[in-house]
């Protein structure tokens, strides 16, 4: 009797219950194994992020060519004084990034400067 108790049924029971630990197993590991890539993904997306982030804080801002600015400047023909422009570049009212708040400073730095009057277009 006590073999009739423990017979096929029973190593069918055990083989399944094996093989279900075995797939609890593999399932755990290929999870794993996924969260691992998921969270490299996460790692090297961050990392490029961060890369980016510091180039864009660290590049200088890309200015226009000083004749380009002037040109621009005099098209508006908003101001007529170094002291308006101030008063613009303050107020921050559409202002360009190409053209630099202070053209005096980069543009002697860079080269081309010729004085505000020229700059504004108010040398008649």
């Amino acid at each position: 009797m006590s073999g009739r108790r423990f017979g096929k049924p029973f190593l069918l029971a055990q083989k399944s219950d094996d093989v279900e630990d075995a797939l609890a197993r593999e399932l755990k590991t290929r999870l794993l194994s996924l969260e691992f890539v998921e969270d490299q993904w996460r790692i090297e997306r961050y990392r490029l992020e961060f890369r980016r982030m510091k180039s864009i804080l660290t590049s200088s801002p890309r200015h226009v060519p000083y004749e380009a600015a002037k040109a621009w400047v005099q098209a508006q023909n908003m101001w007529k004084t170094q002291e308006e422009w101030w008063d613009w570049i303050a107020s921050g009212e559409k202002h360009t990034f190409y053209i630099p708040s202070d053209p005096e400073t980069h543009y002697r730095r860079v080269g081309g400067w010729e004085g505000w009057d020229v700059f504004l277009g108010d040398n008649i």
